[in-house]
């Protein structure tokens, strides 16, 4: 300790630098996960996250984000964080909505490719391992899933479906399926990005900003699957904030250059 306190104040700043750097440079993958009273399904996603991850043979983390749960989530996370050191928890006390716990847990993320994925489980993660491949093979800088079919019920499919068409509609992109996941990217890419939805509309806030900073990704094709335990937190209030959103995002002219946008990879 005392060693400790003699060092100058510059040198204790660059030796946690460096070791920062170190910490980065040894971690290939960050992947946020938030939780929302999903205590049925908490278990069963991590066990299927570590047991994709290790087919990886990479140095990865997952980063568990307890959204302000009032059931037993939080709980279930702290035994499982417990002597597993690829397992890092954010608690949130409060929910300030989705995005915000996406963002609370990407802050904390030390990989060279961060991503996140939902805590219901609905999209298998070997999706999460295709992306992977694909965005480290193919040199893109973010890659995310594309449902081809899905199992969640048929007004589900068509609110995804009309939202995506009025994003595409009002900013003249043509982007598909905003909202599925996995997501993931570089990091110099995340960090351009300058994320900072709260809400919902953090999945379209990436995709208009990929779009716009004309990074390249792609995109690999996926079915969700139906939700097993629990329930979604999605509802009527969440979509009128969509709508919001989107408006407002609009309306603060949000092209304010004249950079083409690009497409996705081919």
């Amino acid at each position: 300790m005392f060693l400790i306190s003699i060092i100058p104040i510059d040198l204790k700043k660059a030796l946690k630098e460096s070791y920062d750097l170190y910490l980065i440079m040894n971690c290939n993958l960050s992947i946020v996960v938030p939780f929302y009273n999903e205590e049925k399904n908490v278990r069963n996603v991590v066990y299927a996250l570590i047991k994709n991850l290790q087919k990886l043979d990479i140095e990865y983390e997952i980063i568990l984000v307890n959204n302000g749960s009032k059931d037993s989530t939080l709980n279930i996370i702290n035994s499982l964080i417990k002597n597993n050191k690829i397992l890092k928890k954010v608690d949130l006390k409060k929910n300030k909505g989705y995005g915000n716990g996406i963002l609370n847990g990407l802050r904390v993320a030390r990989g060279n490719y961060v991503g996140f994925v939902d805590g219901d489980g609905q999209f298998g993660f070997d999706n999460l391992i295709k992306a992977y491949k694909k965005l480290e093979k193919s040199g893109l800088d973010f890659c995310k899933g594309v449902r081809v079919g899905r199992e969640d019920g048929l007004i589900r499919n068509l609110l995804s479906i009309s939202y995506t068409f009025f994003v595409n509609l009002l900013f003249f992109t043509d982007i598909e399926d905003i909202n599925s996941k996995p997501k993931i990217m570089k990091r110099e890419c995340y960090n351009k990005l300058n994320l900072n939805s709260k809400d919902w509309f953090i999945d379209s806030e990436i995709m208009l900003k990929i779009k716009k900073n004309g990074f390249k990704y792609d995109e690999i094709p996926l079915i969700s699957k139906k939700r097993s335990e629990g329930k979604s937190s999605l509802g009527f209030g969440a979509i009128i904030q969509f709508l919001k959103n989107i408006l407002v995002f609009r309306i603060k002219s949000f092209w304010k250059t004249k950079k083409p946008l690009v497409t996705k990879n081919e």
